[in-house]
């Protein structure tokens, strides 16, 4: 099915974005629905973060159009150089529009929530893992495995809590 829709659950909006491939750029069709829905969404959940700054590494250069390792080929530099571009507009979008809380994102295996330096309120949470292994290392070298709730008020404050597993 499609990678990118927008859901209502009691009054809040939820915006979801596949951002997962590393060397593709999200297609027109999906920018431009992007375009034409952030004004509705409270949270957008990505596959990959969009904001990292204050992060220590790996974590502080695992962003949407970011790999572990430098490109060989320019033709791979120049693809994700266009994914980071098409990130970084897409936080500029998220940005521009005051009604979205926060971003919600996966992919480092550890919870971290970062407050965004351009626009104040606007805070940036990725979500621990619930597995055993990371690359053949154990999720403990990372942190303890986890879930998050999110929990939404009437008077539009939330929370997101980390949930332990032991």
């Amino acid at each position: 099915g499609v990678n990118y829709h927008i859901l209502e659950h009691k009054g809040v909006w939820f915006m979801m974005i596949d951002n997962s491939p590393n060397f593709t750029e999200i297609g027109d069709s999906q920018m431009n629905w992007i375009k034409g829905n952030i004004g509705k969404a409270d949270f957008v959940v990505l596959s990959q973060p969009l904001y990292v700054d204050g992060l220590n590494p790996p974590f502080s250069s695992t962003y949407m159009g970011s790999v572990p390792a430098v490109p060989e080929s320019d033709d791979m530099k120049e693809k994700q150089a266009k994914v980071k571009e098409q990130g970084e507009l897409l936080l500029d979008l998220i940005r521009k529009n005051s009604n979205v809380k926060a971003t919600i994102a996966g992919e480092h295996h550890r919870s971290s929530k970062i407050e965004d330096s351009v626009r104040p309120g606007l805070v940036h949470h990725v979500l621990g893992a619930v597995t055993s292994t990371v690359n053949d290392f154990p999720q403990t070298a990372i942190q303890t495995p986890r879930f998050s709730v999110l929990s939404v008020y009437k008077d539009g404050n939330y929370v997101l809590d980390d949930v332990l597993i032991d």
